[in-house]
């Protein structure tokens, strides 16, 4: 069985919320520029690009993230191309 990752790549570009700030990548520390390690920090949305949202995004009692098993979002899946001026609900 082949597996393909169908995520979509972060950028300033990528897909997000209206209300989401825009996803960034700044480089914190460079050892090129006499820093003693090389490091760096994301700030973006959970709802930013490829995500799921687990129940308990909309119900006040659903289950979190880190409680689904991880088996469930690995199998056959069918991929769409979406017109970037339409909203998907």
């Amino acid at each position: 069985m082949a597996f393909h990752d169908i995520s979509l790549k972060l950028s300033s570009e990528t897909v997000r919320w209206v209300t989401s700030p825009p996803f960034e990548l700044a480089e914190r520390r460079r050892m090129s520029k006499g820093d003693p390690n090389n490091s760096s920090a994301v700030n973006m949305s959970v709802h930013s690009g490829t995500h799921i949202d687990a129940p308990f995004h909309f119900v006040a009692q659903g289950v979190t993230i880190d409680q689904l098993p991880l088996e469930r979002f690995i199998g056959p899946a069918l991929v769409y191309a979406v017109d970037a001026e339409r909203y998907i609900t």
